[in-house]
């Protein structure tokens, strides 16, 4: 009888572990390999979870980055948006996503838009939960696309200059003949009058 009940328990905790590995594997794909970089700030803003994206975005190893506050990652020209973007989560509130510049490997920096809300630990503790994506190629794209839409509207702005000073030199042109025509006509009618 105890050895029926421990070969149950025993399989029992078999098809348990076997359920735990599935759940630990599909967290693996979901959380770690995420096309995203993924992680989780303390109160204080410091680093306290983070998943394998982020990590080679950022050209460092997972456990290097923990404790490590977020916003030394932040170009100095973007930590008072990050600040702000930080605070409004802190007060409970989901801001609307914030590009800003991470510094990545190799200490160069790419444009990432973060998102976040805010959480909770096991303990209750407020948490804040960020998601950033690589937007480095958009808003290049973008920066490009402004380039060409000034340079066509120089170009556009050159090309209506010429036309009009075409058209006034046309019209220069068509007013001087038809007065010189009209004088001669006056000439040729009237005959020269020629006074001594």
């Amino acid at each position: 009888q105890l050895k029926e009940e421990l070969r149950l328990k025993d399989e029992e905790l078999v098809r348990l572990r076997r359920q735990l590995d599935a759940a630990r594997e599909r967290y693996f794909g979901l959380y770690d390999l995420a096309p995203a970089g993924i992680f989780t700030l303390d109160a204080g803003g410091a680093i306290v979870e983070t998943n394998l994206t982020l990590a080679r975005m950022l050209g460092a190893e997972k456990d290097d980055l923990l404790r490590r506050p977020f916003a030394d990652l932040v170009h100095p020209g973007d930590r008072a948006r990050f600040v702000l973007h930080c605070e409004a989560t802190g007060a409970g509130r989901v801001p609307p996503p914030e590009d800003l510049r991470v510094r990545g490997a190799g200490g160069e920096h790419f444009w990432a838009r973060l998102e976040s809300c805010l959480g909770n630990d096991l303990e209750g503790r407020a948490l804040r939960r960020g998601v950033i994506f690589d937007v480095t190629e958009l808003v290049r794209a973008f920066n490009q696309m402004l380039e060409r839409l000034e340079t066509e509207r120089r170009e556009s702005g050159r090309r209506a200059l010429r036309a009009q000073e075409a058209e006034r030199r046309r019209i220069a042109s068509g007013l001087h003949d038809e007065v010189g025509q009209v004088l001669t006509g006056v000439l040729l009618k009237d005959g020269p009058k020629w006074t001594e």
